[in-house]
């Protein structure tokens, strides 16, 4: 998927939380927007290439440079989630203020990821298990075609989804 289609799902995972769970809805849609784009922090062509920090910590997740890296590994397996979390609680961030925000990029992450498992081939379990895992099997480079539509749909209807939540959440 496209980066505009992430953010639209991961805004709209972020809204639907937020009918079950109060939180501030500026962070929640702030860190979702994030997390929609961390997993693919990996692919080439991203702002990662041109930051040294961001490729030496890459490196130091990944063991490769951000260019020579493998794009949905690591940052798209849903063990990456736990790791990010206890890596907040470790640093305090998980608490206050900055909740609404963490929990926005931990939602915004597991829709991307969850995103990508749906109609792409993700590793999502890696490394346990180390191979993708596919429902729809439209990936780019198979199905280019197919793939603009899917990903399309996707964004269209999380697009949707958002305006009904908002509808819901402040009208109804």
């Amino acid at each position: 998927m496209n980066g505009q289609t992430h953010v639209k799902i991961a805004v709209a995972s972020a809204l639907a939380f937020s009918l079950v769970q109060p939180y501030e809805m500026i962070p929640l849609i702030g860190g979702s927007i994030l997390g929609g784009l961390v997993p693919d922090i990996d692919a080439g062509g991203t702002i990662a290439n041109y930051f040294p920090i961001t490729n030496k910590i890459i490196r130091f997740f990944a063991g490769k440079s951000v260019v020579a890296c493998y794009h949905r590994h690591i940052f798209h397996s849903i063990l990456f989630l736990p790791l990010i979390f206890f890596l907040l609680i470790r640093f305090n961030l998980v608490s206050g203020s900055l909740l609404p925000f963490i929990m926005g990029m931990l939602i915004g992450t597991l829709s991307h990821i969850i995103a990508d498992v749906i109609i792409g081939k993700t590793w999502a379990l890696y490394p346990i298990i180390r191979k993708p895992i596919s429902i729809l099997s439209v990936g780019a480079k198979d199905h280019p075609d197919r793939y603009e539509k899917v990903d399309k749909f996707f964004g269209v209807t999380a697009y949707l989804l958002s305006i009904g939540l908002i509808i819901w959440k402040y009208f109804i």
